[in-house]
């Protein structure tokens, strides 16, 4: 009996080995067609069986064993396509689904993502390029978010004003890397277009130990990847001609290169009639370039290379003759350029991320004015960033990294002290004492940082870190401690908190010269509530308070007596506190998107023991912002889109009297309280229209967006007369059009 028995089970065993030996298991992998990225969480369909396999972080899915055959698999996603394959027999499909797009423009399907600190927020790319007012310029459009001051657009500044503080405490980093100069001639266009943008994320305070060199916020700008189809458009705007193209490289690659020249050059002769007494001698043009390389090198291994470049020229002359500061007569020019270059690797895989890049980057400058005052600078620094992220239990995460900067300066001066913080007027060229030296030396930086991300539950996460600096040139090291938290009340309630402490290195204009600075501090606080009101609409409101010491200030008046070699031109005895609420209310649908912005403020300085406390320059205690953007038609051809934003105005010192200075032979003024009064408040709206044209290869876009609609001047500033009895409102542009034609492939 029992052989009988094992007769029937090698009989058995038998045939289902015969079986087994006919199955096939049907598997694949899904990606990207426009980046080449794996897709994780598709859902792939086999209608004979009706089974559903999920592909997994490689983008790779597979169905169990099954008779050898023709089968029909369906790929469905809402961001993209709806992807069918009949199989012809093989084992192993791939899918490259196609993003969904509607007349040119993406449909962004927004997930939700928990910010690591109050505050914070992220501009998706189809927001950035359609904000009314900022004429497709993604950081104009950043301006628009709680917390950063709506300062003059040509007002030369350095960089963003956040929470009212200077605006070098801040800093914008591209792809892990910050650049010197964000807008081009002041504050025209920023130095990186749209299109070569894949994310911005903004974080005015609370951001962790990986970031450094700003004592208040700072934006990300991730730039985005080539397509692995060959594609392109040109762009053709009321200040610009711009062209992209992109394509593969090889299997596994893809690129993306831009380029971007303004036209003001060409326009102004047409517009601008000759004169004998005014002259151009460099007429005002930009330009910038780009260009992104990626590759996959192994499943887990990506190589990455990217360029950024910038050129501003600018140039006048005249034979008028300033009595009151005669060495500024005869000719200004500036120019300014930069070229960034960065080359990555990435290991990434669950629970083990390392990315390992290095950058070179090249700056330099020119000023000049009338026929002996210049300042000629050059930077040349050459950066190696490390950053790592480890899980090595479930729920806790292990962050270490480091970066080290070695940094070359030429500088060449003969200018007076440039404008600092509280300053009532601007340089004299003439009798003001100057700044006149040559320096060159070197200003290497070391930076390392560590964190531990615990997240026992879903419901909560919290981060504690330290980050030391070692500024070398100015023999200083700064260890800052930095936490944040995030507590989740309940699915649409979450409870953010930051502390820590944050510096910035005495390294803006003329600060280089003075190698015995330390770097400002600010420790920072800040508590937030993120509330989903529903679907698609959130509402973030932060209270935030920053105390600041260390601040850079000068010495003396401009007028008082100064080194010329710039050696004794600053200390660090300022103090400064900057608190505040900021609410942020977005809604997004499928045609619609827009957000609500405000903020209260309050930035406060003294700059020595004994002074009064004052406002901060860029200190502006409310700023209201509505904007929104709709898209009509039954192809979404249409977009239709406005903003509105009121300001309180920036604080200045009143002129109070002025008194004669026979051997100078003019009249100096007898200035106020410092920044007792305050600029009228601002308050203007934009639009923006758009219409796209689908081809059968190729598509067409329009837009107009005018600035300040019904041409409100704000004022910026006040000019007086030789003797300071009557001012006029320095204004800006009260009304600024912006059209642009753009064609696709």
């Amino acid at each position: 009996m029992r052989s009988r028995w094992i007769i029937a089970a090698l009989l058995a065993a038998s045939a289902v080995a015969r079986a087994q030996e006919g199955d096939v298991v049907v598997s694949g992998v899904v990606k990207d067609s426009a980046t080449g990225k794996p897709l994780a969480g598709v859902s792939v369909y086999r209608e004979e069986t009706d089974e559903v396999a999920v592909t997994d972080e490689r983008g790779a899915f597979s169905f169990p064993p099954g008779p050898a055959g023709r089968w029909h698999l369906a790929v469905i996603d809402p961001s993209y396509q709806k992807a069918e394959l009949p199989s012809d027999g093989s084992a192993a499909l791939d899918f490259e689904l196609v993003p969904l797009s509607v007349q040119g423009e993406e449909i962004v399907v927004e997930t939700t993502r928990d910010h690591d600190s109050a505050g914070e927020a992220e501009l998706p790319r189809d927001e950035v390029t359609h904000v009314p007012g900022s004429n497709g310029d993604p950081l104009k459009a950043i301006r628009n978010l709680p917390g950063v001051a709506n300062t003059n657009p040509l007002g030369f500044q350095p960089g963003l004003v956040i929470r009212g503080s200077a605006p070098q405490d801040s800093q914008i980093f591209v792809d892990g890397f910050e650049i010197p100069l964000l807008y081009h001639l002041g504050g025209i266009q920023s130095v990186i277009p749209g299109e070569m943008i894949e994310d911005l994320l903004y974080q005015p305070g609370g951001f962790g130990v990986e970031w450094g060199d700003a004592s208040s916020g700072i934006v990300q700008v991730t730039t985005r990847e080539g397509s692995r189809q060959w594609g392109g458009f040109a762009d053709v705007s009321f200040l610009t001609a711009q062209g992209l193209v992109q394509g593969p490289i090889g299997k596994d690659g893809s690129f993306a290169a831009a380029v971007r020249r303004s036209y003001i050059d060409a326009v102004i002769p047409l517009v601008v009639p000759t004169s004998d007494s005014l002259s151009f001698t460099a007429l005002p043009r930009y330009y910038d370039y780009q260009l992104r390389a990626d590759y996959q090198l192994a499943p887990h291994w990506k190589l990455d290379a990217f360029v950024i470049g910038s050129d501003d020229d600018f140039g006048i002359a005249t034979d008028a003759t300033n009595p009151d500061d005669p060495d500024l007569s005869g000719q200004f020019s500036q120019t300014t350029s930069f070229t960034r270059g960065i080359l990555a690797a990435t290991y990434d895989r669950p629970g083990v991320y390392n990315r390992l890049a290095v950058s070179a980057m090249t700056t330099d400058s020119s000023l000049r004015v009338g026929s002996d005052r210049y300042l000629e600078t050059g930077i040349d620094s050459l950066t190696a960033r490390d950053e790592a992220r480890i899980e090595p239990v479930h729920g806790v995460w292990l962050v270490a990294g480091g970066q080290a900067e070695i940094r070359s300066y030429d500088v060449d001066v003969k200018l007076p002290r440039p404008p600092a913080e509280g300053d009532p007027d601007m340089p004299n060229f003439t009798y003001d004492p100057l700044l006149d030296t040559h320096a060159t030396g070197d200003a290497s930086q070391l930076a390392t940082w560590a964190a531990t991300e615990l997240e026992p539950a879903a419901w909560t996460r919290t981060t504690l870190g330290v980050r030391v600096d070692d500024f070398r040139r100015n023999h200083v090291v700064v260890a800052e401690p930095r936490a944040q938290q995030r507590i989740a009340l309940a699915d649409s309630t979450a409870l953010l908190g930051a502390f820590g402490l944050y510096t910035r290195p005495p390294d803006n204009q003329d600060e280089n010269l003075q190698a015995d600075l330390k770097p400002e501090r600010a420790w920072q606080s800040s508590l937030g509530v993120e509330q989903k009101l529903g679907r698609g609409v959130t509402l973030q409101t932060t209270a935030y308070y920053n105390d600041q010491s260390d601040l850079i200030v000068a010495r003396e008046q401009r007028a008082g007596a100064m080194a010329s070699d710039g050696s004794d031109t600053y200390e660090n005895t300022g103090i400064g506190k900057e608190y505040g609420v900021e609410m942020l209310l977005k809604i997004q649908s499928e045609r619609f998107f827009g957000w609500a912005s405000y903020t209260f403020s309050r930035s406060e300085r003294r700059d020595h023991p004994d002074d009064a406390w004052r406002m901060f320059d860029d200190d502006q205690p409310h700023n209201l912002i509505v904007l929104g953007s709709y898209k009509l038609g039954a192809a979404k051809q249409w977009q239709l889109g406005a903003r509105f934003q009121y300001t309180s105005g920036a604080p200045y010192t009143p002129v109070t009297g002025a008194i004669f200075a026979s051997d100078q032979n003019r009249y100096l003024p007898s200035y106020g309280t410092t920044n007792s009064l305050r600029e009228p408040a601002q308050d203007q709206l934009d639009i923006r229209i758009d219409h796209y044209w689908t081809f059968q290869r190729w598509k067409l876009s329009a837009y107009l967006d005018v600035s300040n609609v019904y041409m409100n001047a704000p004022v910026y500033s006040y000019q007086y007369n030789d003797n300071y009895t009557k001012r006029t409102a320095v204004t800006g542009i009260p009304i600024l059009p912006a059209l642009g034609v753009r064609g696709e492939l």
